[in-house]
């Protein structure tokens, strides 16, 4: 009996729960519903249908699954932020998951056998995660059997107005977020394709500057469908994906056209030299599309190691790319100041006044750029709640909207000055 109770409690450790939910599918989406399958992982008891999952009071789960074999027997738990973390923190020191897992104090607590289904309102605003725990094997079927759940499960919070909405809490006013930076960029659109096709400064226009114009366009495509995203995400329980991947391939072609022309004007094309050479076209060119392949395939890929196989690909590419604009930048500096201070007095000394300006103002916006996200996600850890993620949004918004601004700023087009307008 010892030796069979102990076969048992060996099969319950390796039950299987590898959950692959549509919800967690999806990177960097507030997904409140879609299908969920957990299935046999070795050594695991446990698997999150959805983790930290910001619920209001009033909020509302709502589950329909099956357990097979039918005789098994299962738990869904549901955990608050602070009893997930202690979880977790424990989880180091315990050699015992059966009894971390399905001992560890919950919030809700559901057994399930064969077909269930449940609705469970939130009491209180938290973020929490669901579990489906296999604590014990019962019934007549083979204990060394893998247990096997698949469902469906819609997460809703209660809306500014009436009913509810399809969207974790810290996420509530981010499509009015998206659009207010859609009009932002917008008229920065109107005034670029002003000063570029209509004023007088038209006459100065470079292919630098249409290339910007290429990328403000992308750019708003860019915020349109991240905001039709959010707003899909709030009115419907289900992910519209070909939305999504629109939004995902949309996002990887603006900041790969966001890195090249920040690497052109680094390297001075068309503002302090006339052309690339064949080898400094090509590397661009080549890193350019295979920066943009990889972060389309990362919109497309499904399984978890595909998808962070890929991102540490783009990252890399993304570094590389960061790099080699710090080093043209400098070099370029480097190359104006000293044709400024070898050089005697000419024509041509005004403009290379003012392109030393422009590469200098360019270097303290792409630091910048660099640096100030760490701060925001030191200040997201260290000072912002929860629910207030959505401000760390806003902030990242704000930070790449006086990126562009400044930048198109310093290099806009106009006639060449005297040092007397360079002074000023």
């Amino acid at each position: 009996r010892a030796r069979r109770a102990m076969g048992r409690r060996a099969a319950a450790a390796r039950v299987a729960l590898a959950a692959a939910c549509a919800l967690c599918a999806l990177p960097g989406t507030s997904a409140v519903a879609g299908d969920f399958s957990v299935d046999d992982a070795v050594g695991n008891v446990a698997s999150p249908v959805f983790e930290r999952f910001g619920f209001a009071e009033g909020g509302v789960i709502e589950m329909e699954a099956e357990v097979t074999p039918n005789d098994r027997i299962v738990y869904v738990a549901l955990f608050r932020r602070s009893d997930w973390e202690a979880w977790y923190s424990t989880l180091s020191r315990s050699r015992n998951l059966l009894l971390q897992m399905c001992q560890f104090p919950s919030t809700m607590r559901y057994e399930a056998t064969g077909k269930f289904s449940f609705r469970y309102e939130v009491r209180d605003q938290d973020q929490y995660t669901l579990q489906v725990l296999a604590c014990r094997v019962g019934g007549r079927s083979d204990p060394m059997a893998p247990t096997q759940v698949t469902g469906y499960v819609t997460l809703k919070n209660p809306a500014l107005g009436d009913g509810h909405a399809h969207m974790s809490l810290e996420m509530y006013g981010v499509d009015t977020l998206y659009f207010a930076m859609l009009g932002l960029h917008l008229a920065m659109l109107g005034y670029w394709a002003w000063a570029t096709m209509i004023a007088r400064t038209r006459r100065h226009r470079r292919q630098v500057h249409v290339l910007c114009f290429v990328l403000l366009i992308v750019r708003c495509v860019d915020l349109a469908l991240s905001a039709a995203h959010f707003v899909s995400l709030g009115g419907t329980p289900e992910v519209d994906l070909p939305l999504f991947k629109a939004h995902q391939i949309a996002s990887a072609l603006a900041t790969a056209l966001f890195l090249l022309t920040m690497l052109l004007i680094a390297l001075g094309w068309k503002i302090t030299r006339a052309s690339l050479t064949g080898r400094e076209l090509q590397m661009l060119v080549g890193t350019f599309v295979v920066y943009t392949v990889v972060g389309v395939a990362v919109a497309f890929c499904e399984t978890t190691a595909a998808c962070g196989a890929l991102q540490l690909a783009e990252y890399v590419l993304r570094s590389l790319l960061m790099l080699g604009i710090i080093i043209a930048m400098n070099f370029n500096i480097t190359h104006v100041r000293a044709t400024i201070h070898d050089s005697p007095w000419a024509p041509s000394l005004p403009a290379a006044y003012k392109r030393l300006n422009q590469f200098h103002s360019f270097r303290w916006t792409f630091l910048a750029y660099l640096l100030l996200p760490t701060l925001i996600l030191i200040f997201q850890i260290t000072i912002l709640s929860w629910s207030f993620e959505w401000v760390s949004t806003l902030m990242g918004e704000l930070l790449l909207l006086y990126v562009y601004t400044h930048v198109g700023f310093t290099f806009r087009p106009r006639p060449t000055m005297d040092l007397a307008q360079i002074a000023a």
